[in-house]
């Protein structure tokens, strides 16, 4: 199968699947999908683009939650990640890893 294992969802489309009735998420934050799929969301932030400096590995399209942030030191601000020299735009939202089913 070619599932993916991690997801991210704009604060938008999460509202929209709750909304349509497409998704529901409960109390200890599960995504719990109309085909059952299910997904344990964190806060987190996209990476989107660099919009000043230069760096040797880009983080675009990378996922990072925010505990992640915090634990590396990384400044965040509205919508900007400074690291080293390097400045990003992300996009906040939830990181939904797949709950395997046994």
């Amino acid at each position: 199968m070619n599932d993916k294992k991690i997801i991210f969802l704009k604060y938008a489309l999460l509202e929209e699947l709750e909304m349509t009735k497409k998704g529901n998420v409960s109390a200890n934050q599960v995504l719990t999908l109309v085909n059952n799929k299910k997904y344990k969301l964190q806060e987190a932030i996209i990476f989107r683009e660099i919009i000043e400096g230069e760096t040797e590995k880009s983080l675009v399209n990378q996922v990072m939650t925010m505990e992640d942030l915090a634990n590396k030191g990384y400044d965040f601000y509205m919508n900007t990640v400074i690291i080293d020299n390097c400045a990003y735009r992300v996009e906040e939202g939830f990181k939904g890893v797949l709950i395997e089913e046994i």
